[in-house]
């Protein structure tokens, strides 16, 4: 959450606020949740590009603003929003926030329509908080300032996937830490988890565009009472995001840019375009997450008792040497087919009939999630590799769920993927034999050697090969039907001949190719 851009210190009503403004165009205000300051922000504001103008604040507590003079609440900040514009002179703009920056959104959005032309409220806690949560206050006061504390709020507020598919979020989240006036952040915490009164009764009230964006695994606010409550709000969308906890500006924020894009498209009089009917249609048919197994459920008991046969088959015929060419095969179709992905459709997330290996968890993914998988599972494999060649096997045993991937990959993970693969290849030729002494558990297969893990590679590949095919499928044929899901997919489905962002996929495979045919590679479970 670095962040280089110079802060100005705007008088308000609450004191003095520290405020990065940046950009031309479409003004955004930006207010943070605790324990964090304007940097939560820094990813949202690098996607959302040219043609905007952000404001990002540090709320009292955190950050460079004047502490809070005493309890202070969302709705006087919000006012205070109003000193921010008028000092700008900024006549209107959108409000976005998180989670207590989000009860600030809503009130501004509620006492000045006038100002606010649309509010974004994402993992936002809508009830009242009295008298509650002790230890939040003291272990602030007393630790506030310090990555110890850091580290334990993000295990609170981040959600397990986002964790371990981006530690240097998690680690941008705590290096902040220190620069926090713990005794000003605990009045703060204590104003907003302990005294405060609700947006219950304000939200009927709520008359602006507005979009309540919430993570389907936060675990500080219950998403069904979310789904009651925000029902109160007359013009407001609920949108989910899978696999994300309490920090959406942190943990997706491309969800939060199209929720900034499709809000801005929505405040616009006489901008109902197609594109932005296409938009709505899109978060409503993908918001509900469709009901799949549990992340690590496994396979059907007839179907993994023939993977076993099966694998046991290939490791008693197979050789080093013919696995590391059916890997290098799956990893030249993967980048034949990630060559032809437009950047848009990569992102698409849509259901597919399960393939042969494939845990039903996995059925709703996209391009570049399963992509990130992979990124994450070599990465493992890495580590593995070097340590069973070692003699040294880590505790415990693989598991499935937990190398599941984040709903906010983008196209940039294809270059993370292919060095991943890099990496994992050099690990494994470092190794001369492969039948280690020291074995690692697979959930499915029992405890293999490096050689077993190796062997495994290829095979993993290939499961995911035929995930991004029928996803690909899947999409091209949303494109070609009718009704909204169709025209939300059409639009990612141009001519594919249209330039991407990738390298050639010819390029890609002759690299692969060069490889040596002693190089191996060790993938884990889907």
């Amino acid at each position: 959450m670095s962040s280089s851009s110079p802060q100005r210190l705007i008088a308000t009503r609450v004191g003095s606020l520290a405020v990065v403004d940046e950009g031309a165009g479409t003004a955004v205000v930006f207010w943070p949740s605790l324990f964090s300051d304007h940097r939560l922000f820094g990813h949202v504001c690098r996607l959302l590009g040219d043609g905007w103008r952000t404001l990002r604040i540090d709320g009292p507590g955190f950050g460079c603003s004047d502490p809070p003079r005493g309890d202070v609440q969302a709705g006087e900040y919000a006012d205070a929003v109003l000193d921010v514009l008028d000092a700008l002179g900024i006549d209107a703009a959108l409000v976005a926030g998180c989670s207590w920056g989000g009860q600030i959104a809503v009130q501004a959005g509620v006492r000045h329509p006038h100002r606010v032309r649309g509010v974004l409220a994402t993992n936002t806690p809508l009830e009242a908080s009295h008298g509650g949560q002790p230890l939040e206050v003291l272990g602030t006061r007393w630790l506030g300032a310090t990555e110890f504390w850091g580290r334990g709020v993000a295990r609170a507020m981040l959600s397990a996937a986002s964790r371990r598919a981006h530690p240097a979020r998690v680690r941008e989240f705590t290096r902040v830490f220190p620069d926090f006036d713990r005794r000003a952040a605990a009045t703060t915490v204590r104003t907003v988890m302990g005294r405060f009164p609700g947006i219950e009764g304000v939200l009927p009230r709520l008359t602006v565009p507005a979009t309540l964006l919430f993570g389907a695994e936060d675990r500080l606010c219950s998403l069904e009472r979310m789904r009651l409550l925000a029902r109160l709000a007359p013009t407001a969308m609920l949108e989910v995001v899978p696999a994300c906890g309490h920090l959406a500006p942190l943990e997706a924020p491309e969800a939060v840019v199209a929720a900034v894009e499709a809000l801005a498209a929505r405040a616009t009089p006489g901008k109902a375009s197609g594109a932005t009917r296409r938009l709505a249609a899109a978060e409503t048919v993908t918001t509900p997450e469709p009901r799949l197994a549990q992340p690590g459920a496994g396979l059907p008991a007839v179907e993994l008792f023939a993977a076993r046969v099966l694998f046991g088959l290939r490791r008693l015929t197979g050789s080093r040497r013919s696995f590391d060419a059916h890997f290098t095969r799956e990893r030249a179709r993967i980048a034949a087919l990630v060559h032809r992905c437009p950047v848009e459709a990569g992102a698409c997330r849509v259901l597919i009939r399960r393939v042969a290996g494939l845990e039903d968890s996995s059925r709703f993914w996209s391009v570049w999630m399963t992509l990130d998988h992979l990124r994450i599972v070599h990465e493992l494999l890495t580590q593995l590799v070097g340590e069973l060649a070692r003699g040294a096997a880590p505790p415990g045993a693989a598991s499935t769920a937990a190398v599941k991937p984040s709903p906010a990959a983008g196209p940039e993970v294809v270059a993370a993927y292919e060095a991943s693969c890099d990496a994992l290849l050099a690990a494994c030729a470092a190794t001369p034999d492969l039948h280690t002494a020291a074995r690692y558990p697979h959930p499915w297969f029992g405890p293999l050697d490096a050689a077993g893990w190796h062997a495994l590679a290829a095979t993993h590949l290939g499961v995911h090969r035929a995930q991004i095919e029928r996803i690909l499928r899947r999409s091209r044929s949303c494109s070609s039907a009718s009704g909204p899901r169709a025209r939300a997919c059409s639009s990612v489905w141009p001519n594919l001949s249209t330039a991407t962002a990738f390298p050639s996929a010819s390029r890609c495979s002759r690299s692969i190719l060069r490889a040596p045919a002693t190089r191996s590679t060790t993938p884990s479970g889907s």
